[in-house]
């Protein structure tokens, strides 16, 4: 038998991904895309790491992001791996 590691999960409502981004719980879509490729936690280098991880083609690293979706998944993997929404 394989050792598997607890997975842990975690809800977060639209309106905290996006208070916890941006400082506005009404935020934009186009703000989102715009604290994605503005954050400080922002590392290309650490994008490319993850498309490897999971064995995305290419495509899934460009240099900036431009989708309202890959920007909240962006910041929210980027904000529960800061530990934003620890219990």
């Amino acid at each position: 038998a394989r050792h598997c590691p607890t997975v842990v999960v975690t809800w977060v409502p639209p309106a905290t991904l996006k208070k916890a981004a941006t400082g506005n719980g009404r935020a934009s879509k186009a703000d989102m895309i715009a604290a994605a490729n503005l954050s400080q936690d922002y590392d290309y280098g650490e994008r490319q790491s993850v498309v490897r991880l999971l064995a995305l083609p290419d495509v899934y690293a460009p240099d900036r992001i431009t989708d309202d979706n890959e920007a909240d998944a962006w910041l929210l993997w980027r904000l529960c791996r800061a530990g934003k929404f620890d219990q």
